[in-house]
């Protein structure tokens, strides 16, 4: 084996130096368990799950900010939701919720063009967040829990899906909006 230089001497060990030092930040950075994001189930009752949150609505992401493209790695979006429904909240036609990105943090993402039935609560500057851990739905597989919340209002103030008192909705909704027709409840049993 060749002996190395002095100088080959400090390089040799500049490098071991260095890497050892690059695999303990590598190791540092890896979250551990501790870090990960752990949420407490959902209550299987829609209406108490409901109140832990200061909004409850359903909506479709018409932004995104910043965009995907605009940014490598946000610590968190705000998503631009134009309401269909709300439960909690007195909203208007379109509101803003912020979500961290990562999932470590219980971060959540929602894509543009899709509705969601959302549940945020209100953060120390009064603006609307949300998180992975308060269990939002696609509206398409939320039909149980929206149906569960009961009648919602429209932004304006108007009931939604409300049919006067002995006449029910006779049209079957997958997504939303929903239109309204309300037809007679004949015999004790709904029509469909």
């Amino acid at each position: 084996m060749k002996k190395l230089s002095r100088r080959g001497q400090v390089t040799f060990v500049r490098g071991a130096v260095t890497l050892a030092a690059m695999a303990s930040l590598a190791v540092a950075l890896v979250p551990s368990r501790a870090d990960a994001c752990r949420c407490m189930p959902p209550s299987t009752d829609v209406q108490e799950h409901a109140k832990k949150f200061d909004a409850v609505f359903l909506g479709k992401v018409t932004a995104v900010s910043p965009a995907a493209s605009q940014k490598l790695m946000p610590l968190s979006r705000t998503y631009t939701f134009k309401v269909d429904t709300y439960w909690k909240g007195n909203l208007k036609a379109a509101v803003r919720v912020s979500a961290r990105t990562s999932g470590a943090a219980c971060g959540t993402s929602f894509s543009r063009g899709e509705s969601y039935l959302v549940f945020a609560g209100k953060g120390t500057d009064g603006k609307l967040g949300t998180s992975s851990c308060a269990f939002n739905k696609l509206a398409s597989g939320a039909q149980d829990w929206i149906k569960g919340l009961g009648e919602g209002k429209r932004p304006g103030g108007k009931v939604s899906g409300a049919c006067p008192k002995g006449q029910e909705n006779v049209i079957r909704c997958i997504t939303t909006p929903c239109p309204v027709k309300c037809e007679p409840i004949k015999g004790g049993e709904k029509t469909r």
